[in-house]
């Protein structure tokens, strides 16, 4: 039957995942911020601290020709921004910061911007502390002006020291061109004079060089702002981290809501039922079938009085079987409400159980809690009488021990006697209906075949998954179109559901105390359930065994509970129903 189970995306799709999904994805966020928390404080603090530098420039960029100094205005602050992670700059920073700075570490630490339109540099140097960020950039800052100025004042030397070379020269050449000239006569003479006055000012412009060159001020630039001590770290920042991992748990959140909706979904509404079953929703109930009245609210009321008019008013078979769609379907309780809202509109109703509560009661339906429940042992197998002053009909409560063909009203008439089993409750009669409640088991399931013109429903818990519901989909009895559509219930509201506690009756069946008037005592349903006749005899005591106190009336009130089990609470007498004993 898997075909039921559908796998394409519906127009409603993306509002279930939102809607249904939604905690899902609020825990999600929760975990995300949770885990933006715990990075932003695990993360190691990290502090900055910028120095800014007016580069000029140094006022020793070269020489055309010689005797021809000049000045190079330009500077070219890309090439500068570079300078600053030389080799030789981060020597010089490491020598000034000493042990504090790492050597493999450093020049990672310290970044360089260039402002627009500016012969600006900033230097930003990085540390764990805001002391360390602040030396380390002051550190940087002048290790690149004093690296600089060494590089300009070494070419200055050169220059002079090539100078004063060829000067050297241009001096001895004068010298040796005037010995050569005082030697010579005439015309000879004249000649090398000539060249003594040319080497002669030659030496003179060489000369004048060497003094402008020692007369340059090397002028590499200057900190216009100080590094100053950080007021706070920079990384990690708060908004960033718990921004990112917040819209990473919203993400999650949602792909996790989407996939669930996808691969697991859930019956939540009648239209879950629908699209992912193929079964038609024959009665939607807003609350769980025996949530009190009181807690009803007054929509949910009229919703669910008109859902069970309705269903009853359309039935058109006296057999009802409920069979439970997933683990949590409650099908006692919403055979429990269908057998009240028949037998208080008048009708005789049989409620035959597949397995008997172990706690000795039935959920209360709404407007049920003035009822009573007596159990009695006929033959050996339970048989309950359930009324109340707000129902206009009796509901016989039956457990499936005995023949279902004879429990049904089913059987042929020429059975032996001798043969056939013991009938343990009485053949309902031509108006009765009977509502069948199928336990984990599935026998009930399995034997309804009897039952001709019975309708099934499947019972869905809302919220129940459809891979679960597919599970305990009856096959047999949708290939023989019995399987008329699906009930779907809500969950209670609380884990504690109200029950009416079943009492047990006097040995003998005639004598047995009106439900509705007699003080009756609380006896557990599970002394009875797999109980031999013989075993029941005992259980079934006399009105003189029963645990009462003998001086106490009827008609007054039961202070003096009986002890069942751990899960049977303290009951009082028939008067006090209105308030029935819990169950978890």
């Amino acid at each position: 039957m898997d075909e039921h189970l559908t796998t394409t995306v519906d127009a409603g799709y993306y509002r279930r995942v939102l809607v249904r999904g939604l905690r899902v994805v609020l825990v999600c966020v929760a975990l995300g911020v949770a885990l933006g928390l715990v990075v932003f404080t695990v993360l190691p603090r990290t502090y900055t601290s910028t120095a800014s530098l007016l580069v000029t420039s140094t006022g020793a960029s070269g020489t055309s020709s010689v005797g021809e100094w000049t000045v190079d205005d330009e500077v070219n602050l890309d090439t500068e921004a570079q300078l600053v992670t030389s080799a030789e700059v981060v020597d010089r920073a490491l020598t000034s910061l000493g042990d504090q700075a790492d050597a493999s570490t450093v020049a990672d630490q310290v970044s360089v911007q260039v402002p627009s339109n500016t012969t600006v540099l900033s230097i930003t140097y990085s540390a764990e502390t805001p002391e360390l960020a602040q030396a380390g950039a002051e550190a940087f800052a002048q290790a690149y002006l004093d690296s600089r100025r060494s590089v300009a004042q070494e070419d200055v030397d050169q220059r002079i020291s090539t100078l004063q070379d060829q000067l050297e020269s241009a001096r001895t050449e004068q010298a040796t061109l005037q010995r050569q000239a005082d030697r010579a006569g005439g015309a000879e003479a004249a000649s090398l004079q000539a060249e003594v006055q040319a080497a002669a000012a030659a030496a003179s412009d060489l000369a004048q060089s060497v003094s402008s060159l020692r007369s340059i001020l090397i002028t590499p630039g200057r900190v216009i702002n100080q590094a100053e001590v950080p007021d706070g770290p920079t990384s990690p920042q708060a908004l960033l981290v718990l921004g990112s991992t917040t819209a990473l748990g919203l993400l999650v959140g949602l792909l996790l809501a989407a996939w669930r909706e996808k691969a697991r979904p859930r019956l939540v509404e009648g239209q879950d039922v629908e699209r992912e079953t193929g079964l038609s929703v024959v009665l939607d109930l807003p609350t769980h079938p025996a949530t009190p009245s009181e807690s009803l609210g007054h929509t949910d009321e009229v919703v669910t009085a008109r859902e069970w008019r309705r269903f009853l008013s359309g039935l058109d078979t006296d057999r009802v079987l409920l069979v439970p769609g997933d683990d949590r379907a409650d099908a006692l309780a919403c055979g429990t409400a269908l057998a009240w809202q028949a037998a208080r509109r008048g009708r005789p109703v049989r409620l035959v159980l597949e397995q008997l509560p172990e706690d000795g009661g039935l959920p209360v339906p709404a407007g049920a809690t003035g009822s009573s429940l007596v159990w009695d042992m006929v033959d050996g197998a339970p048989v309950g009488v359930w009324s109340g002053s707000s129902g206009g009909g009796t509901v016989t409560v039956v457990g499936h021990d005995g023949d279902l063909a004879t429990l049904l009203g089913t059987t042929d008439g020429d059975a032996d006697p001798d043969t056939d089993s013991s009938t343990p409750a009485p053949a309902p009669a031509d108006d009765t209906l009977v509502v069948l409640v199928a336990g984990a088991e599935g026998e009930l399931t399995e034997a309804v075949g009897v039952a001709d013109g019975a309708a099934a429903l499947l019972v869905i818990a809302g919220g129940a998954s459809a891979a679960s519901v597919q599970t305990h989909l009856p096959t047999h009895l949708v290939a023989d179109g019995r399987l008329r559509g699906a009930l779907l219930h809500r969950l209670p509201a609380r884990r504690v559901v109200p029950v009416v506690v079943g009492a047990l009756a006097p040995d003998d069946a005639e004598d047995a105390p009106v439900p509705a008037g007699d003080a009756v005592t609380v006896l557990p349903i599970a002394a009875l359930h797999g109980a031999g006749p013989d075993e029941a005899a005992d259980d079934s005591r006399g009105a003189d065994d029963l645990p009462m106190d003998e001086d106490v009336d009827a008609d007054q009130d039961d202070e003096a509970p009986i002890e069942a089990d751990e899960d049977t609470e303290d009951t009082e007498g028939a008067d006090e129903q209105p308030e029935p004993a819990g169950r978890a």
